[in-house]
């Protein structure tokens, strides 16, 4: 028995993301990004850690720097998944940073959810 799979004719899912951008040409930039791969998770994993740690903190030092961290790694975690885009290109923290403020993350992190969970939902 020959079996074989072709990666190519796999149906893929994305999310189009767009962000007004005065250095450009047209004014936005539009990302699209991909379903998550391993070190999205992993990230994903290293918050969950910084989460934990903030819930055992024994004192307010120790909360706040867990905060401080998982407000690090929040951003982290958006430059990876952002990087994970069709141009192949590279989002940094820094431009995360400079081109979202929390209530974008909070609307991002509530779509991007939605997004992974498509698959799950509609397997066909």
């Amino acid at each position: 028995m020959d079996l074989s799979v072709n990666f190519q004719k796999v149906k893929r899912n994305y999310m189009t993301l767009t962000f007004d951008d005065p250095k450009s040409e047209k004014g936005v930039k539009v990302i699209v990004v991909g379903m998550p791969k391993k070190k999205v998770f992993d990230a994903l994993m290293d918050m969950q850690d910084t989460i934990t740690e903030r819930e055992e903190a024994q004192n307010a030092k120790e909360r706040d720097e867990a905060n401080r961290r998982t407000i690090e790694e929040m951003y982290i975690l958006t430059s990876k998944i952002l990087s994970n885009n069709l141009n192949g290109e590279a989002i940094s923290k820094d431009w995360v940073e400079e081109n979202m403020d929390f209530e974008d993350m909070k609307a991002f992190f509530a779509q991007y959810v939605r997004f992974v969970k498509i698959p799950a939902e509609n397997p066909n």
